[in-house]
């Protein structure tokens, strides 16, 4: 999803300058505001980080696992408090950005106890005497990571390319400062401190400065297609390694001798999660016309018992859009979805005015469409669910694949073994099956197509920030 950054542009001596505000999206409250850093102060960041990168490559695996879990420690303790950062940020709900540092916290803990053997050379048996592959970290590595995680999705790519031995200047969203500043803390304080890890507000027109440097190896980034595509340009001008998470319209397959209570549980559960702000939710639900009318009637008893209120009331389950941008995006897509003959089947209703200060929340909508519906053929980054009845599972792959997108899928079905084989049909960076995409410490995600290159977690999510010699 490409959504424009949340800043501010004021004019300071005839120039035009940029800030990043960090706003609540609940209360409209302004928390803070902050200059972009100079391109002076940019150099001075990218030579820090690489004497940050001198000492971390140097030290010892086992060293860098003791830091980590130091980190997880620390993560655990204070999830509550950081929790509470990302939801005045962004508005998620108080028990899922909870949910989201603790989530961090086992990412971390994944790394430390699995570092030796992820970065252990591989021994090939050749003519040689001794033949070894081995792990080597690059160096720096820029890491930009969007607003809809802001914890997760930063640890998620920061802490693999830290245990590699390399330094990261990580860039989060212009929408999620305070965030960004709370993860370099509390992994200075974990024992990173000495460059290795930097909060950076660069400016858009920093990218070419910091990709072109000699220090600086690889770039990783996770946000929209278009500007996964301008990164990646860039990247590939300068020769440097680039690793890119994109967007992403999900399938969810839903067979015709499925739990029809199953299907609509992981539907709402994929779709309405943080205000369906998530790149691998299922967007595009493929029924088979068989349980097609049973699979309506409970998704929309679901949904309909569906909390909707105040983020940092641990009943809520959704809150308001992350800015105005992104609740501007979605509306004109719905919008666009009823113009292209969409049968609104339930439109949410309203949020109590008393509740929605800052005109932010959007609530749940549920259209029957065709295959060339927007819904259909863009990432719909809100709790749009685009519904489609299918004849044939073969209509479905056929559906499933014919978008530009590749990033996740989900099959819900009682015949396992049939499952299997149906998944590896779908283009897709993965596969769940009676459950939805969630991104796992132990796996590798990502995706093809438009939904970009490369593999965060797991063996390949470390080794893919090294070089390989």
């Amino acid at each position: 999803m490409c959504i424009r950054d949340r800043y501010q542009r004021r004019v300071h001596g005839g120039v035009m300058a940029r800030r990043i505000i960090s706003k609540n999206p609940f209360t409209g409250q302004v928390h803070k505001e902050f200059d972009f850093i100079s391109k002076i102060e940019l150099e001075s960041k990218i030579k820090k980080a690489r004497e940050g990168f001198l000492i971390n490559s140097r030290r010892g695996i086992q060293e860098r696992a003791q830091k980590l879990l130091q980190l997880a420690d620390r993560l655990d303790s204070k999830a509550k408090s950081l929790g509470e950062i990302i939801t005045r940020e962004m508005g998620k709900p108080i028990t899922q950005a909870i949910g989201e540092v603790k989530k961090s916290a086992g990412h971390a803990r994944h790394y430390a106890e699995n570092l030796e053997k992820y970065l252990r050379p591989d021994r090939i048996k050749t003519e040689a005497k001794y033949s070894a592959v081995v792990f080597e970290p690059l160096g720096i590595v820029y890491s930009i990571t969007p607003f809809n995680f802001p914890f997760w999705l930063t640890m998620k790519s920061s802490l693999p390319i830290l245990a590699a031995g390399n330094s990261v200047l990580q860039r989060n969203s212009h929408g999620t400062p305070l965030v960004g500043l709370a993860v370099e803390e509390i992994i200075h304080a974990s024992g990173f401190d000495a460059g290795e890890y930097q909060n950076v507000f660069t400016a858009p027109d920093h990218l070419e400065a910091v990709l072109s440097h000699k220090w600086v190896g690889a770039v990783d980034f996770t946000g929209g297609t278009n500007s996964g595509r301008k990164i990646a340009e860039v990247a590939g001008r300068y020769l440097k390694k680039a690793s890119m998470e994109l967007g992403g319209s999900d399938p969810c397959i839903i067979l015709g001798d499925a739990d029809p209570e199953l299907a609509a549980k992981v539907a709402v559960s994929s779709r309405l999660q943080n205000a369906g702000q998530v790149c691998v939710a299922a967007k595009r639900f493929l029924i088979e016309e068989g349980i097609y009318n049973q699979f309506v009637d409970k998704l929309l008893a679901m949904i309909k018992a569906y909390k909707i209120g105040d983020p940092m009331d641990e009943q809520t389950q959704m809150g308001p859009m992350s800015s105005e941008e992104v609740f501007k995006t979605i509306k004109e897509q719905y919008e666009k979805s009823k113009n292209q003959n969409g049968n609104v089947i339930y439109d949410g209703g309203e949020v109590d005015p008393t509740l929605n200060q800052n005109r932010l929340f959007f609530t749940p909508k549920v259209v029957e469409v065709d295959r060339n519906n927007v819904t259909m053929n863009e990432e719909t980054f809100g709790p749009v669910f685009a519904l489609h009845k299918v004849r044939t599972v073969n209509e479905a792959v056929q559906i499933a694949n014919d978008s530009e997108y590749g990033l996740g899928a989900c099959v819900i079905t009682s015949n396992e073994r049939n499952a299997e084989k149906l998944s590896r049909e779908i283009e897709s960076g993965s596969v769940f099956v009676n459950s939805f995409v969630v991104s796992d410490s132990r796996l590798p995600i990502g995706g093809c197509k438009n939904s970009g290159f490369g593999r965060l977690c797991g063996e390949y999510g470390i080794r893919e920030f090294t070089n390989i010699k």
